[in-house]
C-alpha cells in the first residue's frame, strides 16, 4: 500500500487503425479509500501490437489489516469492434502495518488484584481478542486466582485494557512471589504480534516475630527462657541465643 498497482495490457496482434481501450476498477476486499478508482484510457496507436502500463494509485493508511484485492475490467471505446476485451486482471494491496498487544508488569499486595495493563498498539480492521493466562513461578495454586481472561479491542481500535488477578490474602509471613501472564490470539488479525508477558508480583502484608520471656531460677537451677514465633513463616527458622 502506497505504491501504485501496475497492471500490464497487452494487443496481442496487429489490427488495422488504432484501438482504445478503457480500463475501469472495482472493489473486491478493498474500499473506496484503498486506492484510486478513476477509469483510464488507452490507445494503441495505428493498432500496433504490444504492450501498455496501467499504474493505479493506492493510500498508505496507518492500520494493520489483511491483504485486499480489485478487479481491473476493460472495454473497447475506439478502433475494431471484434478486438477482444474481455479479459480482468486482479489488483493485491499488500498491507506494511504492525501491530502487537503488549502487557506490563504489575504488583500488588496479597488480597489485592494485580492489576496488569493491555495495549493494542495500532489501529487493526476487525476485532481483536487475546486469551491471558497466568503461569507460576514462585507463586502456588493457593496465591492467585490462575483462571484465563478472555479480552477483546471492539473494532479493533487501539488503546489499553486493564486484567486484574484476585490474590489471596494468607496469615503467614512469606517473601514476595512472582506469575507470568502470557498473550495468546484467539480471534482477529493473525499478524497480531502476541509474544509479550509480563510478570505480576505479590508482595506479603503479614509479619512474624521470635520474642524471649523474662525468666527466673533459683541458683543451681537453669533459667528457662520461653522463644515465640508469633506467626507462621515460610520455611525453617532458626535464631541464635
Amino acid at each position: 500500500e502506497g505504491v501504485g498497482v501496475a497492471f500490464t495490457l497487452e494487443l496481442t496482434n496487429d489490427v488495422q487503425g488504432d484501438v482504445t481501450v478503457a480500463v475501469s476498477f472495482a472493489d473486491g476486499t478493498t474500499a473506496s479509500g484503498d486506492f484510486t478508482h478513476t477509469t483510464q484510457s488507452f490507445t494503441f496507436a495505428g493498432g500496433a501490437k504490444g504492450t501498455k502500463t496501467v499504474t493505479v494509485p493506492t493510500n498508505d493508511d496507518s492500520f494493520l489489516e489483511t491483504d485486499e484485492t480489485f478487479t481491473a475490467s476493460l472495454a473497447l471505446t475506439a478502433g475494431n469492434s471484434e478486438v477482444v476485451v474481455s479479459d480482468t486482471g486482479t489488483g493485491t494491496i499488500t498491507d506494511n502495518d504492525v501491530a502487537s498487544v503488549t502487557i506490563t508488569d504489575a504488583t500488588a499486595v496479597e488480597g489485592v488484584g494485580v492489576a496488569f495493563t493491555l495495549e493494542l498498539t495500532n489501529d487493526v480492521q476487525g476485532d481483536v481478542t487475546v486469551a491471558v493466562s497466568f503461569a507460576d513461578g514462585t507463586t502456588a495454586s493457593g496465591d492467585f486466582t490462575h483462571t484465563t481472561q478472555s479480552i477483546t479491542f471492539t473494532g479493533g481500535a487501539k488503546g489499553t485494557k486493564t486484567v486484574t488477578v484476585p490474590t489471596n490474602d494468607d496469615t503467614f509471613l512469606e517473601t514476595d512471589e512472582t506469575f507470568t501472564a502470557s498473550l495468546s490470539l484467539t480471534a482477529g488479525n493473525s499478524e497480531v504480534v502476541v509474544s509479550d508477558t509480563g510478570t505480576g508480583t505479590i508482595t506479603d502484608n503479614d509479619v512474624a516475630s521470635v520474642t524471649i520471656s523474662d525468666a527466673t531460677a533459683v541458683e543451681g537451677v537453669g533459667v528457662a527462657f520461653t522463644l515465640e514465633l508469633t506467626n507462621d513463616v515460610q520455611g525453617d527458622v532458626t535464631v541464635a541465643v
